[in-house]
């Protein structure tokens, strides 16, 4: 489960430096797997008008920065 409504937490949870945790690879990999599999997927999603999502300024206007509150349903 996904909570996109979790506080954001500046922990080093993997560690920094020579203490880095030796999962910290496989925790990328998994995530970068469930994210093809999520757009591979074939559903058809649409970000609800409810949402609250702060985007880039400028060159990168259409790239969400933050999601404070993401509505989906899918079509």
């Amino acid at each position: 489960m996904i909570n996109l409504r979790r506080e954001r937490n500046p922990h080093l949870s993997f560690g920094f430096g020579p203490h880095t945790c030796i999962g910290n690879h496989l925790a990328e990999c998994e995530a970068r797997v469930f994210i093809e599999a999520l757009i591979s997927s074939g559903i058809t999603w649409e970000i609800l008008p409810t949402s609250d999502i702060r985007f880039y300024e400028g060159e990168l206007s259409g790239v969400p920065a933050e999601f404070h509150k993401l509505c989906v349903r899918a079509l």
